[in-house]
Order: C-alpha cells, then sequence, then structure tokens
C-alpha cells in the first residue's frame, strides 16, 4: 500500500487524527527506532517508505529516518535506559541521538544490545558488548 501524502504534508509534519490513517500506521507499522525509559518509550514506525513518530500521539509523515529522528527532539536523559534501531548501527544511533546537557559523565545506555556510556565530554563511547 502507498500512503498518499502531498510535498506540502512532508513539509509542515503533525499530529495523525484520521482515524483510518491512524489505524494503519497502528496495524501496519514497524518500530524502526524505540527509546525506553521507566516512564514509556517512545519512537519511530515507518509504514512502507514513510516514518512517523510514535508518543503520546502520531506525528507525521515523513520522507526518511533522519528527518523523523531530528524533527522528534528525542535525547538521551537520565530515564533513559534503552535505544533499539532497526535503521542504524549502535554507532549511528550513539552520532545521531544527542544526550541532554545535564546526563553526568559516567551515565549508562543499552543501544542495540550494547552498553554505551557518557564521557566527560558528554558524548557516548561503547562501554562494553551485552
Amino acid at each position: 500500500m502507498r500512503l498518499p501524502f502531498s510535498d506540502k504534508q512532508f513539509e509542515e509534519p503533525k499530529e495523525i487524527l484520521d482515524d483510518e490513517l491512524l489505524e494503519t500506521i497502528t496495524l501496519d507499522g514497524e518500530f524502526v527506532f524505540s527509546l525506553d525509559c521507566p516512564y514509556g518509550s517512545a519512537g519511530v514506525v515507518r509504514v512502507d517508505d514513510v516514518y512517523f513518530l510514535w508518543c503520546d500521539s502520531i506525528v507525521g509523515p515523513f520522507r526518511d529516518f533522519a528527518s523523523a529522528l531530528k524533527w522528534s527532539g528525542y535525547e538521551i536523559t537520565d530515564a533513559s535506559e534503552s535505544i533499539t534501531c532497526t535503521e542504524l548501527t549502535a554507532d549511528g544511533v550513539a552520532r545521531l541521538v544527542p544526550v541532554a546537557d545535564y546526563v553526568s559523565p559516567g551515565y549508562e545506555i543499552e543501544i542495540n544490545g550494547e552498553i554505551w556510556r557518557v564521557c566527560d565530554q558528554g558524548s557516548l563511547v561503547r562501554a562494553r558488548a551485552r
């Protein structure tokens, strides 16, 4: 199935309110990115070749994964437990998902099954494989 979106809709993503489209995203969507915290998860869902943000609501559409991730504002906080991503390697996720300024060096998060640690400069470094 090809989802029908105009160029303008891709340029101005917004909350999806159409019940039929919400059902399609919910039933046919594949989570390609999930950021898990104790209070829930946020992520990116792909339906065919279109991406949507999934959190308290569903927002989109996005032409590609990188656009969705950039628009999302997702970041690693001191409540983030793990990230699973089928679109990128753990290295790619560590480069693209920013760490919040207040996260202390030494904080660890699991990315695609590997443990990563926040270093003194505030970026992520591989700590160990799981």
